[in-house]
């Protein structure tokens, strides 16, 4: 680096040049100034997360991938986590306690629900299998690859996700507990209800 004497001694040798800068040093403070107030300065004694840091640096994504920590993901996750509870609550219930019930227009309601949380179901394995990112210690992955080979709940995910209980309309007329029996693999996911409930 130049001392200032040095510095000073350079720019009288080239008048031109030292007329340049004194002409322009006024302009270029000025946006420099424009420019720290978009920043966000950093307070004295605190310590920075470089976790955060490489978050919101990794922020921008590809097109079609969605950040883990979206608010939609936390609505997903919300979501998903109903029609679990639903199907655990529900399909025990209805195979314990409809022995000789037979369904009904007035139970429809119920199917809507229960197919309407295998719709659920089903687009997020298509989310989760390559839309989602995820973070690998503190850096956001973000190619579609290394998402499919993350989720590794696809095939129980997928079990859990096949329509058996078409099973039960094809059979007649079944009572009702049978519909509910052939709805049992929806319980498996269970085992993502701890995970679900600390993404919300």
């Amino acid at each position: 680096f130049l001392s200032k004497l040095r510095f000073d001694a350079t720019l009288a040798s080239y008048p031109d040049a030292r007329a340049e800068i004194m002409r322009t040093l006024p302009k270029r403070v000025k946006t420099y100034k424009k420019r720290s107030k978009r920043t966000i300065s950093r307070p004295t004694g605190l310590v920075v997360n470089p976790v955060v840091v490489s978050r919101v640096a990794q922020s921008r994504l590809p097109r079609g991938v969605v950040h883990p920590d979206r608010i939609f993901m936390k609505a997903w996750a919300f979501l998903l986590l109903f029609f679990v509870v639903w199907n655990v609550f529900w399909v025990p219930f209805r195979a314990c306690f409809t022995r000789g019930v037979a369904f009904d227009a007035n139970m429809t309601w119920l199917l809507v629900v229960d197919y309407l949380g295998d719709v659920v179901f089903v687009a997020d394995i298509f989310l989760r299998s390559c839309c989602v990112a995820f973070y690998d210690g503190d850096a956001l992955v973000t190619r579609r690859r290394r998402i499919w080979e993350n989720y590794a709940s696809f095939t129980v995910h997928v079990f859990a996700s096949l329509p058996f209980d078409v099973l039960y309309f094809i059979s007649g007329k079944s009572p009702l507990q049978t519909l509910a029996l052939w709805r049992l693999p929806k319980l498996v996911r269970l085992m993502d209800a701890p995970a679900l409930s600390k993404r919300c």
